[in-house]
């Protein structure tokens, strides 16, 4: 009935979207994209603001989490018609040369980019010339113009494979969801008894009840990713052997996540498609305060709660100090392996305590809670 519910408010995306592209025709590029970013973030913060009034704190399948998605794909689609009509192209970065859309798309190119049906619910986003590069059957050809693959054959290969690979781990991630999540619940937290406990358990826990959350994410982008590979859709490049790497709508490499050295690395490889998103929508067009800005409009894209502006402001400190300590220490532990070892396990051990430390707010929501965790650790 939920997700029956969720088709219900459909209107919201179709509204966003028509609206959108109504602005993408008239205005001119300079401030088409900006009028356009700014109501794609305003319909998506009235949403939120209504879901956290009829249902504060629930899980709720509604119009939210698809509209989320389309802010992005929105919002990127009138950055790269932007790209795309500036005369000097020379100018650009080349991410933004890459995706750069020169001819306005037609109306049915737009709303077939918006309710592809493998990745409407939950995406994940993927860039409009890419998709269009899918959808007309040239993602070889575009691959190879890019000098992106060795792969001269025009033919698709198949994504059988990797989408079983990905359904498998979908399952497995749901297994330690459903068996590890139980053992460290997030309620743990709030319960008074943690404040008695030491420094060493509270931090421990913090580190175990935030690494027991993850999985239900990597569940999520598992099948999300699945279904877009299944339609055809993810292949990103070839490898040297000339194997497809069916990448393109990857938002988590695990091994990389679980077992970084530096918060720039989790970063890099959490969320990754929403990071492409924020790097080609505000990083690489702010002028200034450009990480601050990042992590800004992150914590409105989510929502209100408290807790995701108390993980944002604080991951922004952290990723700024970690800049500061990898330019400064790093040099010093760079003369033999013994000491470049000696420094990654250090700065891994420093990660999880960090990582544990930054996103516990993130899942408790509230802020007299995370407050209060914040307090005693």
């Amino acid at each position: 009935m939920q997700f029956i519910s969720c088709y219900r408010q459909i209107w919201h995306i179709l509204f966003h979207s028509l609206i959108s592209y109504a602005i993408m025709l008239t205005f001119p590029a300079g401030s088409m994209e900006i009028l356009v970013f700014l109501l794609s973030m305003g319909h998506v913060s009235v949403c939120h603001i209504y879901r956290q009034l009829y249902d504060y704190g629930g899980y709720t399948l509604d119009i939210t989490g698809p509209l989320m998605i389309n802010v992005q794909r929105i919002s990127s689609l009138a950055c790269s018609l932007a790209d795309g009509r500036v005369k000097d192209q020379s100018k650009l970065s080349s991410s933004r040369k890459q995706h750069a859309v020169k001819k306005n798309p037609s109306l049915l190119e737009l709303l077939s980019y918006v309710f592809s049906f493998h990745n409407t619910i939950c995406g994940p986003f993927a860039f409009f010339d890419d998709y269009q590069a899918f959808i007309e059957g040239n993602t070889a050809k575009k691959l190879q113009n890019g000098d992106m693959s060795k792969q001269s054959s025009s033919s698709e290969p198949s994504p059988f494979w990797p989408v079983l690979k990905k359904i498998f781990f979908a399952f497995f991630y749901v297994f330690l969801a459903l068996k590890v999540v139980p053992i460290f619940p997030i309620s743990t937290l709030r319960e008074s008894s943690f404040q008695d406990k030491s420094f060493l358990i509270k931090m421990f826990l913090v580190i175990m009840i935030t690494t027991a959350q993850r999985p239900k994410y990597y569940f999520a982008w598992s099948i999300g990713e699945a279904a877009n590979n299944n339609a055809g859709f993810g292949i990103s490049g070839y490898d040297g052997k000339g194997n497809a790497k069916w990448d393109l709508v990857n938002n988590a490499d695990v091994a990389q996540i679980e077992f970084c050295t530096s918060l720039k690395v989790l970063l890099d490889n959490w969320n990754k498609t929403t990071t492409y998103w924020l790097r080609h929508v505000v990083y690489d067009r702010v002028p200034a305060f450009k990480m601050l800005a990042v992590f800004a409009v992150s914590g409105t894209w989510h929502g209100f709660y408290p807790g995701y502006y108390i993980t944002f402001f604080t991951g922004f400190l952290f990723t700024t100090a970690g800049r500061s300590i990898r330019k400064c220490i790093r040099p010093m532990f760079q003369g033999s392996k013994q000491s470049q070892f000696l420094y990654d396990v250090i700065t891994s051990i420093s990660t999880r305590v960090v990582l544990g430390y930054l996103t516990f707010s993130f899942v408790l929501l509230e802020f007299e809670p995370s407050w209060i965790v914040l307090k005693y650790v």
